[in-house]
């Protein structure tokens, strides 16, 4: 009898997709099969006409996508119909479009702005690089992190940061000083996971002259020694160069015996002098690379240092004044328009004269030697090369032996 009630009242149960009156309602089953849920829906309307208009809209999408269609609102369901309209010429479907919109968004979500990019990227640079470095970060990087600044890093591309660039910088050297400036901090964004590609991969290359790496000849070198002392009753000098360049003596022999860059220079204590261990020391803090070196401190440089007495070598090397002294030296030698032509006079003559390409690696502070074979190579002859190391201040016998 029990089994016999239930059976009753399964067979009672109400019809599918038919409108039912209930009081001044009428309900809609709509079967788990095709509803937009995935389960059973009873719904409500409060005409029969309004319920039979949704029944037969669920029916002509039931015939018309399938059964599956009913899981998505109508409205839903004509959008993806545009899509795959959109997506018909290339071979593309809805699933495939989707999973890479998702990828797209999950490396925006990850990612940062350009502007973001550049805070973090010389917030860590600035500890760790020159002061001449970081000055090139501002100058370089300013302008396109005003452009592009608020675009997500994962976004950026090779176009839209090179055309900036190109506006920015007109020249070819600004452009590839810029380029080399800016594109490490997109290679800490890959680091970061902020992108997975750098912009700067696919970007040409700005090619640039080749310059001829000047060296002073020998009577240069010794104009510039002879240079310092007392020219303020010079009457062949304008009045910017009415010094007294007497103290300059120990500052620029070690950029010429020691190829010390100007900026180093300004840096360096007497306490980075080794007599001693015949060594000029460049720590961290002194260093362009912020990577200490030593450099060998040759016999003729060792004679010109100790020009000075003991008791005075103490703190700064360069004397008061020293950038403005050390531009009358270099116009009275004559070679005032030749940037860094001491330390390239260095290194040239260095190479001539022993051939240890190891030992001026080192004293250049190069991580390869690559740059050295480029431009120092058979620039100045083995005998010049000689009497280079030979400039003493009393004294020109030749200490260093050639090699080779």
């Amino acid at each position: 009898m029990t089994n016999h009630v239930k059976a009753q009242k399964r067979a009672e149960k109400s019809p599918s997709l038919v409108p039912i009156a209930e009081g001044d309602i009428f309900r809609v089953n709509v079967p788990a099969s095709i509803s937009t849920t995935g389960k059973r829906q009873r719904l409500k309307f409060d005409s029969k006409k309004l319920a039979t208009l949704e029944i037969d809209r669920i029916k002509g999408m039931a015939k018309r996508w399938g059964t599956e269609s009913m899981k998505i609102s109508a409205a839903a369901a004509e959008d993806a119909a545009k899509a795959l309209s959109l997506l018909s010429e290339h071979n593309i479907t809805l699933t495939s479009t989707a999973r890479h919109w998702l990828e797209w968004k999950a490396a925006q979500d990850a990612s940062c702005t350009l502007s973001e990019l550049w805070a973090e990227h010389t917030a860590l640079k600035f500890s760790t690089v020159s002061d001449s470095y970081a000055k090139a970060l501002e100058y370089y990087g300013a302008p396109i992190v005003r452009e592009l600044g608020k675009v997500t890093v994962s976004a950026l591309s090779t176009r839209q940061l090179e055309k900036s660039l190109e506006t920015h910088f007109r020249t070819p050297r600004q452009l590839a000083n810029a380029k080399r400036t800016i594109r490490p901090a997109l290679s800490f964004a890959i680091r970061r996971g902020y992108c997975s590609t750098n912009p700067f991969d696919q970007m040409e290359i700005t090619k640039l002259p080749e310059n001829e790496i000047c060296v002073l000849t020998l009577a240069q070198v010794k104009a510039a020694f002879n240079a310092c002392q007392d020219h303020r009753k010079s009457e062949q000098l304008k009045k910017s160069y009415l010094l007294d360049c007497s103290d300059c003596l120990p500052a620029l022999a070690i950029m010429v015996f020691a190829g010390v860059r100007p900026k180093e220079m300004e840096r360096l204590q007497w306490d980075a002098i080794h007599f001693d261990h015949e060594v000029v020391t460049i720590g961290a803090g002194v260093a362009k690379t912020r990577s200490k070196r030593n450099i060998h401190m040759e016999a003729n440089l060792r004679e010109w240092l100790e020009l000075v007495p003991e008791d005075q070598r103490k703190g700064s090397i360069t004397p008061p004044n020293w950038k403005e002294k050390i531009k009358a030296i270099r116009h009275i030698a004559k070679f005032s328009h030749l940037q860094d032509v001491l330390r390239h006079s260095f290194a040239s003559y260095h190479l001539a004269a022993s051939a240890d390409l190891n030992a001026l690696q080192e004293a250049m502070g190069h991580s390869t030697s690559e740059m050295i074979l480029k431009h120092y190579r058979a620039i100045v002859k083995k005998q010049d090369a000689i009497k280079f190391w030979s400039i003493r201040p009393d004294s020109t016998e030749a200490k260093m032996e050639a090699v080779g």
